[in-house]
């Protein structure tokens, strides 16, 4: 088997930010001084499929490993730490979800979720903070086609999408496989035994995006109906 390389990463990485997520325009330099103790941050990318599909939610497979803390066939969102070559944060975010799926980052929608990881099981001192944040792809198209740098690959959107034809690309030195995942097979891996209590929490967290990504698509169906009514009334197209 050839050796893996990694994927150049689309540049530049043009996507409106909202207000409450500036601080990915950043460097990373600027997070950890502005946030101590913290001394690393994990982005992780929550990548849920749009309607008209029932809501589901990429998932990767570790790949096997001897070392037992590396949570070897855990199911994960893409997800890494910025490196020094990363201009911001945003930049890392985007790399890390090319690099792990071969999708492009096209919006980041918001902040879901973040937790303390220990930094080391000896000294129990919380030193790196992962951060999740719902976004959207080229590939999958997105809710609000204006704020994209992709808009003319903005097919799956309008026309409705077979998930399996999403060209997830892995890098199989760290992933085996992926799937997208329904919430019920969350609430299933939460609920089963077969996990440790450090990778169920992260499914907690997985299955609170879930209800955060059908709220605001309650929200975004309320809006689009309203401006259909608005546009119906006066003698627009729609």
């Amino acid at each position: 088997m050839s050796p893996y390389t990694a994927p150049l990463v689309p540049s530049p990485i043009s996507t409106d930010l909202p207000s409450t997520l500036t601080f990915l325009s950043n460097p990373i330099s600027y997070y950890l001084n502005a946030a101590p103790p913290y001394n690393n941050v994990t982005l992780g990318a929550l990548l849920f499929t749009l309607p008209p599909q029932t809501p589901r939610l990429l998932l990767l497979q570790r790949a096997g490993g001897t070392d037992p803390n590396a949570f070897s066939d855990f199911w994960q969102i893409p997800s890494g730490s910025p490196r020094p070559s990363d201009p911001t944060m945003l930049h890392a975010l985007a790399r890390t979800i090319f690099e792990q799926t071969g999708l492009r980052l096209a919006s980041v929608v918001t902040m879901s979720g973040t937790e303390i990881e220990p930094a080391s099981r000896e000294t129990g001192h919380a030193q790196r903070m992962r951060m999740l944040f719902m976004v959207e792809v080229a590939e999958l198209g997105l809710l609000q086609l204006d704020n994209s740098p992709f808009e003319k690959d903005m097919l799956y959107g309008s026309q409705g999408l077979d998930i399996n034809s999403v060209p997830v690309a892995l890098n199989l030195g760290k992933h085996r496989q992926h799937v997208w995942s329904r919430e019920e097979d969350l609430k299933e891996f939460i609920n089963s035994g077969l996990y440790p209590i450090e990778e169920r929490a992260q499914y907690r967290m997985m299955l609170e995006a879930f209800g955060l990504h059908n709220q605001n698509l309650a929200y975004l169906h309320s809006l689009n109906q309203r401006s259909q009514t608005a546009s119906s009334s006066h003698g627009l197209p729609i």
